[in-house]
């Protein structure tokens, strides 16, 4: 008698691409509706969701289909490159609603959560930061999946189609790209819900081995390895293929007109070039910290201008960072301060009021208050050019580094300014002066290999 689950997986088979089985590396938060993991009320915890793994994989898949095209001197925009991955991912565009072509299914095998003591907050910034906002929530905002399991299966909505190997390809290489490069939940720019694949579990469809065989032995070779240049040559192999494979999708896509800008020495939004340095860079730094707090402390700490200023810059923590631009690490970084009754923005703020290209003394608070875009400032929002991820904890640790630049940190720069103080508050608050220095002059690509050297060799150097 054949069992169900048999009959199923058998039918199953003749749709699918591939089936994936990945674990946690580090700490997994998961937000809810109010971006807590936690409800006390219904005594639950959020758990993955596929939303969650589809919006990492369409960020990666874009960013393969950008760095194709700006290699052909073509620089798209994000709406452009949703239109052409949107044949395979499906998607809304001017045009209208495009289905997906294949379906991305999520399994829980295991998960092991826990609620963070207070200490463990306090090693990593931005949860001492998150802690600072919301002490009532202690409870609701710091409980974490340690040990996490999920079994992801990829399959073709009509089956198996000759026709549309390009696709299966293409979105097999990038969903592989954003689990080793990315990870789930929050904070992942800075390695919480890092991944790793199991590659005794990775399952691909009968139909598609021939196409995509070879991924298993650079995936094997990447967890496998020990030695350093060893990984970092896998993965760049893994670049190679992903990109061959975008290629020849976005060659096989013959109805879609691209423009794309030309003569742009950056893209418009991150993507993945190979022999382009400024573009896309990868390092991996094998670590001590056998403790994942400790190490998740560490890369925090890493991209901090307080912290940065005397190992990297050579300037003593008390004098004034303005010239570290550290907005290239990600949006928002500004900090509310008072002068008696008027409440300040200082970091990065949208400036209401015209600048040249010299930063500008305002001695009167209130003036400052006038020149300060309270709501653009809040909406603030752009991805750290330099990202992390714990590639794997066996041995020694093992975190993986990678930047990528792009024109749109051109424009962002243009409407902010970096606001400092001078000067200690008196009796009255009014003694403090405030300086608004303008960006418009900054080098991105030069302040790019600046942090970059500053968080790979310096302070990685001895994680």
């Amino acid at each position: 008698m054949v069992e169900w689950s048999d009959l199923q997986e058998q039918v199953l088979g003749e749709f699918l691409i591939a089936d994936i089985t990945v674990k946690n590396t580090t700490p997994v938060i998961i937000g809810g509706y109010n971006a807590k993991p936690y409800s006390r009320k219904l005594n639950l915890m959020e758990e993955p969701r596929p939303t969650e793994i589809k919006g990492l994989w369409r960020w990666w898949a874009r960013a393969l289909v950008s760095g194709v095209l700006f290699s052909e001197g073509k620089a798209i925009t994000i709406d452009e490159a949703d239109k052409i991955i949107s044949y395979v991912l499906g998607g809304t565009t001017e045009e209208g609603t495009t289905p997906s072509k294949i379906t991305l299914k999520v399994k829980v095998l295991n998960m092991t959560s826990r609620l963070l003591n207070s200490d463990e907050v306090d090693k990593i910034p931005r949860l001492k930061l998150l802690k600072m906002k919301a002490k009532e929530a202690f409870d609701e905002r710091f409980y974490v999946y340690d040990d996490l399991k999920l079994r992801i299966g990829l399959y073709a909505h009509e089956g198996i189609n000759p026709k549309d190997v390009p696709s299966y390809k293409f979105a097999f290489a990038s969903l592989i790209l954003s689990l080793i490069f990315s990870g789930i939940g929050a904070i992942t720019n800075r390695a919480f819900g890092s991944l790793m694949i199991e590659i005794e579990n990775l399952k691909l469809g009968n139909k598609l081995i021939q196409h995509l065989g070879h991924y298993l032995n650079i995936i094997r070779n990447i967890y496998g390895e020990s030695s350093i240049e060893n990984i970092k040559s896998s993965l760049w192999s893994l670049i190679s293929n992903s990109l061959k494979d975008a290629r020849e999708y976005v060659g096989s896509i013959s109805n879609v007109e691209i423009q794309g800008q030309r003569s742009l020495s950056l893209p418009l939004m991150p993507s993945i070039v190979m022999g382009n340095s400024n573009v896309f860079r990868l390092e991996i730094k094998p670590c001590r910290a056998h403790d994942v707090i400790d190490l998740l402390g560490t890369i925090g700490n890493s991209v901090l201008k307080q912290a940065m200023k005397q190992p990297c810059y050579g300037i003593n923590k008390r004098r004034s960072g303005v010239n570290i631009h550290t907005f290239i690490l990600g949006l928002p970084r500004s900090s509310k301060t008072s002068y008696g009754n008027i409440e300040l923005r200082t970091g990065y703020i949208v400036s209401l009021c015209k600048t040249n290209h010299t930063p500008s003394l305002i001695h009167d608070p209130r003036e400052a208050k006038r020149c300060e875009d309270s709501e653009k400032t809040g909406k603030l929002r752009r991805l750290s050019t330099i990202g992390f991820t714990v590639l794997r904890r066996d041995s020694r640790p093992l975190v993986l580094v990678y930047g990528m630049l792009a024109e749109d940190i051109n424009e962002i720069k243009k409407d902010i300014v970096h606001r400092g103080v001078i000067g200690k508050p008196g009796r009255k608050g009014y003694v403090r002066r405030v300086i608004d220095t303008p960006l418009c002059n900054v080098d991105i690509i030069r302040e790019f290999n600046r942090l970059w050297n500053c968080i790979v060799n310096v302070f990685l150097r001895r994680c």
